[in-house]
């Protein structure tokens, strides 16, 4: 029962913060940014004391490679939105792609239940086509897409606690490894 409450907390929290990213995208992006730059400063300084005390050459190497990056990261701002935009696509496409087999295996089966499955595997398909293929996906946008995929994951969370309460069913789909973000 334990772990049907964790899903339902998460799928909560997955909801919550999809509402985020899709109200208030532009300030999420510049957070995720910001704490990266950060965090890769933080990173160099770090790996700049390590070297001053063990004199390791790989310790410098990638300390210089840290810093590389902040500025890197600080120069071409829209570069990491390129690299989530495509990866977060395929993403999606390899999930829509799962969820449309599963309604397969639901159909040879003779099983009812699979037109949430189905959904999904549209939205996702369809999410990621358009990752991929447009050119009006901006950084609000790709933040917003991000937010609508956080709220269908929540409410899988949602739909697979309730599909695990409910007696009556025979097949259960039980998740107990989930391809989370690149």
């Amino acid at each position: 029962m334990h772990e049907v409450w964790m899903s339902v907390v998460t799928g909560f929290i997955l909801i919550i913060s999809g509402l985020f990213c899709m109200c208030i995208p532009n300030r999420i992006f510049s957070l995720i940014l910001n704490l990266s730059v950060i965090y890769f400063l933080i990173n160099t300084v770090y790996l700049l004391y390590l070297f001053s005390k063990k004199r390791k050459k790989i310790d410098l190497l990638f300390a210089f490679l840290s810093l590389l990056f902040v500025l890197f990261l600080m120069e071409y701002r829209q570069f990491p939105e390129w690299i989530i935009r495509v990866m977060f696509a395929t993403y999606c496409l390899l999930i829509g792609i799962s969820c449309t087999v599963q309604v397969g295996i639901h159909y040879i089966n003779g099983m009812k239940g699979s037109f949430f499955f189905l959904l999904l595997g549209i939205v996702y398909i369809g999410l990621g086509l358009f990752l991929l293929w447009s050119n009006m996906v901006t950084t609000d946008r790709l933040l917003q897409f991000f937010g609508l995929y956080f709220m269908i994951l929540g409410v899988q969370y949602l739909h697979d606690s309730w599909q695990s309460v409910q007696p009556e069913k025979k097949y259960r789909w039980k998740r107990s490894f989930r391809i989370m973000i690149p």
